[in-house]
């Protein structure tokens, strides 16, 4: 009986464990997209006329919730507001909780300009009116049309507003317009999608590898 052959042990197959890392690169780009969407949300909700408190000018004697304390702004909203052109003929008072008046100033009577005003569709308005809210709390709006009696008529538009909106008045106007949707939002976004395609077009290079040399020929 011839004994079996005597063979080494089986090579054990090492697997091999890849591990997958994030490019710092990638990492960049997902921080700027998320960026950029968190500050289109903010400017959206926070700076932009989107978030005003808006209604019509039928049923403008109402109470209005401020959240924080600041300077805040009346505007009048109809098409072409954003123009210069002369202010509605708007009596605007305003008073706190309590019933006490807050000092309130019509905004360049009997003059032709825009001040403050945005045209963000489609909303399109220009502040009338400011007063500062001294806390938070509810404070009450409200908004007559004295006759040609009452007002020098010719300081004022013939036609009234669509509607009015109240917002927070901002040191540097143009952050409510769309130039600061482009500065908060949509520049973060295209930079973070530069460097997102950047970070694919490397991976690709990478699995494809360098090109090789030109094998030789023979004859």
């Amino acid at each position: 009986m011839l004994p079996p052959p005597l063979t080494g042990p089986l090579p054990s197959r090492r697997l091999r464990r890849t591990r997958w890392r994030i490019p710092w690169l990638a990492i960049v780009g997902i921080l700027l997209v998320v960026a950029g969407v968190i500050g289109a949300i903010v400017w959206v909700g926070a700076l932009s006329p989107y978030g005003f408190i808006r209604f019509p000018l039928s049923r403008a004697d109402r109470t209005i919730t401020i959240s924080r304390p600041g300077t805040y702004l009346v505007f009048e909203e109809y098409a072409g507001a954003a123009r210069s052109d002369l202010p509605s003929r708007l009596d605007i008072a305003v008073n706190d909780g309590n019933g006490r008046s807050l000092a309130d100033a019509l905004l360049e009577p009997g003059e032709r300009g825009a001040p403050f005003a945005y045209n963000v569709p489609p909303n399109e308005g220009r502040a009338v009116a400011r007063f500062v809210a001294p806390r938070p709390g509810r404070y009450f709006l409200r908004i007559e049309t004295p006759d040609d009696e009452a007002v020098d008529a010719a300081r004022y538009r013939d036609h009234l507003p669509d509607g009015i909106a109240v917002g927070r008045e901002l040191g540097m106007a143009w952050l409510r317009t769309p130039l600061g949707l482009v500065l908060f939002g949509l520049l973060p976004l295209a930079a973070g999608g530069v460097v997102m395609a950047r970070v694919v077009v490397r991976r690709r290079q990478r699995a494809t590898g360098p090109p090789g040399r030109p094998s030789d020929v023979v004859r």
